[in-house]
């Protein structure tokens, strides 16, 4: 396909077969665009260890499995320090750690709800019933 301004040939794309599917020539991208697409694993790599360790952490996990389907989310995550700053996107990815869901939309969800500023939860202490405490329990080592 041929894109033409005022009879002068501007831009030319490969035609689709596929109704609906986009081509973009990505020297056709806007300077931030470009930026943004240029930002590979590596680069990520390096841009996390300035945040800190958790964050490190948090972000090998996602690149261990499946790197290039994982990538927007790291990108999205470092571009998560803009907004909250270092100190808390690294509180973020600690809880998001420690609670065992280190993705970008739980990291996300904890700065939105202010979760970083808390501390974790405490665990429920169970009942005698269920720790084997009961006067009703029976040592199974007896039962064999």
């Amino acid at each position: 396909m041929q894109i033409f301004d005022e009879q002068q040939l501007v831009a030319t794309h490969p035609r689709l077969s596929k109704p609906g599917a986009r081509s973009t020539v990505q020297d056709h991208l806007p300077p931030e665009a470009k930026a943004y697409l240029m930002r590979d694993p590596q680069w990520c790599l390096v841009h996390v260890e300035k945040v800190g360790e958790r964050s490190q952490e948090l972000v090998e996990g996602l690149f261990a499995y499946r790197v290039l389907d994982n990538l927007r989310a790291v990108q999205g995550l470092l571009q998560l320090q803009g907004r909250y700053g270092k100190r808390r996107l690294e509180a973020a990815c600690a809880r998001a750690l420690d609670q065992g869901e280190g993705t970008y939309r739980n990291v996300k969800n904890i700065l939105v709800m202010g979760l970083d500023y808390q501390g974790l939860p405490l665990p429920i202490a169970l009942p005698d019933a269920c720790s084997g405490a009961s006067r009703f329990s029976r040592n199974s080592e007896l039962l064999n």
